[in-house]
């Protein structure tokens, strides 16, 4: 028998059996289709080796004027303005004290502070200030610094140092300054109300609201300055004037500030007119606002005014104010190149500017379909996307279900309880969007799964990401990753993972047979055609080669050959026999110390040739 060529379909399917999926991809990790071809993804390595604390949850980024560029990091402990690689530190202050002599040693680490109802609970952070020298032999760079504290009592609470005091001394350290930062969040959902706790159709029926401890930063541009807000918290602004040292500042606080929101779930800045939107706000009732959030209200400010926010009918103000008609709560919104698309828990609408003097109309696009959440939507060309409790959404202009070849995958295997943590992404360089999310045994996210909306095939891979944005203002998109502490990646980027070899990439065809079957298969040779696309290191970029069989569908795939392939391989001899084979493709050698021709790998896989032969029946 001749040499039979294979080629497969793009993109993966898990809605059918293996054997069904004849000619397809069954399953893969970290790989992509170019062309139609599977493609190993690019790597990714550490932006900067500096760290931020807590788990990262928003990525923004922006320029000034004058071409600096920014990156606002919003975690759960912290948010930062990353600068040239620098974490600076402009978490918002909810408090400033000046103590006389409040410190107390003890001839350990821990030192004392006694500072009358400082309202900080353990974990919190205090900037401490105008410490003149040392005390018992701490120097004065590890008490005049940034700490995290735990309480005492409502008066005294302890920091940790690093040198050991020589001694005990009680009321000492001259005039202490403290700036209280606001309170730490969680970094894990716990949710409240809602109707969540029964199953259906293998998801969550019903969506419930995280506590208020959960903190999920949303974030914005106005300009040079930013927006931010931890959503059911207050709404803040960096102004980039006062340089990357100063702190956030509550937008109620400004001197200009007229009926700004106390509290919002989610802020917009629609570029196009110059309005911040506020969704889930306190609303204004009378002449002054509610402190409480509406989940359904939106507030809108005054063209081209962040604090300005007061309704007005003699022509001097747009602000407004609107609530929607169609659920119980916003859950998100994402502004698109003509609207702001807003979802409830049981619909979609439209937020249009029109101008005149009720400058923004709504309008229903779909009563039914909803979000996971705030982030669970993304821009991709021409469309917006989104992820539901069990469907993956389109809009052009209508709403439409996104067909996907591997839904059941997903929606069967996630952890409703974290969707807040859920986020979409795209990656333009390779005309693809997607979603991060929590597996269902993971706290955290630890899976993806990317659309190729030109090619219209789906991918789906294991790893920890937890925000992302997508190249701009940088050349290469960019990832967080990590729980405590972490960093961010600059992604494709070589194929490496932050220099060591990525390992666990594979992808697994369908099975393929000989007459449905009939006849068993002897394969004895295999002709691999790889085009590899990395940097050899000390050694030839090297890939593996599964050839597999088995007798029948139920049956276990057995490996009867791997074959190690380089640019210079051309044939190997092998031995297989079965019903049913199905090839796979591999990174080499996973986990071995031996790098050699494990680093720099990138490969993309065309149309393998196999010396299949009938072997007879059984």
């Amino acid at each position: 028998m001749p040499l039979a060529k294979f080629n497969f379909r793009p993109g993966i399917n898990k809605e059918t059996t293996d054997y069904t999926n004849e000619g397809g991809w069954t399953d893969g990790n970290l790989v992509r289709f170019q062309a139609g071809l599977p493609q190993k993804i690019g790597g990714w390595e550490k932006y900067s080796d500096n760290e931020f604390v807590g788990s990262c949850r928003t990525l923004f980024e922006w320029s000034d004027f004058d071409g600096n560029q920014y990156v606002g990091v919003g975690t759960n402990r912290k948010f930062y303005i990353l600068n040239d690689g620098i974490y600076y530190d402009i978490t918002p202050l909810r408090a400033t004290q000046t103590v006389n002599n409040p410190m107390t040693t003890n001839g350990t680490t821990s030192v004392r502070f006694t500072v009358p109802s400082h309202g900080c609970a353990t974990g919190d952070f205090v900037t401490i200030s105008g410490l003149s020298g040392p005390v018992d032999g701490i120097p004065i760079t590890e008490i005049n610094a940034n700490h995290t504290v735990a309480v005492v009592d409502s008066n005294n609470f302890d920091i940790t140092v690093s040198t050991t005091a020589s001694g005990s001394t009680s009321n000492t350290g001259g005039s202490l300054t403290f700036k209280f930062e606001i309170p730490v969040g969680e970094d894990q959902q716990s949710l409240l109300g809602g109707w969540g706790a029964s199953t259906w159709n293998a998801g969550a029926w019903g969506y419930g609201t995280p506590s208020a401890e959960f903190r999920l930063w949303n974030q914005d541009n106005y300009g040079e300055d930013l927006i931010i807000n931890n959503r059911g918290g207050a709404i803040y602004k960096w102004d980039e004037s006062g340089g990357t040292t100063s702190r956030a500042t509550i937008i109620t606080s400004d001197a200009s500030a007229n009926l700004a929101p106390n509290k919002a779930n989610q802020i917009i800045v629609s570029e196009r007119d110059g309005h911040v939107i506020a969704l889930g706000v306190d609303p204004i009732s009378g002449s002054s606002r509610t402190g409480t959030i509406d989940p359904m209200v939106i507030g809108i400010s005054n063209q081209n005014s962040a604090v300005d926010w007061e309704i007005r009918t003699d022509g001097t103000s747009t602000a407004d104010q609107i609530e929607l008609n169609l659920g119980s709560e916003i859950i998100g919104g994402l502004q698109t190149r003509q609207e702001i698309l807003v979802w409830t828990d049981i619909a979609l609408f439209s937020l249009r500017f029109v101008g005149g003097p009720l400058p923004f109309t709504t309008s229903l696009l779909a009563r039914g379909p909803s979000i996971l959440g705030p982030n669970a939507s993304v821009n991709g060309a021409d469309a917006t996307f989104w992820m539901d409790k069990s469907n993956f959404y389109v809009y052009t202009g209508s709403v439409q279900t996104l067909p996907c070849s591997v839904k059941e995958y997903v929606f069967g295997d996630l952890n409703y309880d974290e969707r807040y943590k859920i986020f979409g992404f795209s990656n333009q360089t390779f005309d693809e969007i997607g979603w991060f999310y929590p597996s269902a045994g993971s706290a955290e996210i630890d899976r993806y799964v990317t659309y190729d909306y030109v090619q219209r095939t789906w991918s789906i891979g294991k790893l920890e990401r937890t925000a992302w944005i997508d190249y701009g203002i940088y050349q290469k998109p960019r990832a967080a990753q990590g729980s405590s502490s972490g960093y961010i990646y600059s992604h494709e980027t070589g194929f490496d993972d932050d220099g060591s070899p990525m390992d666990g990439v594979f992808i697994q065809s369908g099975d393929i047979d000989i007459q449905d079957g009939e006849q068993f298969a002897f394969v004895s040779r295999v002709i691999p055609d790889f085009k590899f696309i990395g940097i050899d290191g000390a050694g030839p970029q090297t890939v593996d080669l599964l050839v597999r069989m088995r007798d029948a569908p139920g049956g276990s795939l057995v490996t009867d050959a791997t074959v190690a392939v380089d640019s210079s391989t051309q044939v190997k001899n092998i031995r297989g026999r079965g019903r049913q084979i199905a090839l796979k493709v591999s990174s080499h050698n996973d986990n071995s110390v031996n790098t050699a021709n494990r680093l720099g790998v990138g490969w993309r896989l065309g149309s393998t040739r196999l010396d299949v032969k009938p072997d007879g029946r059984q």
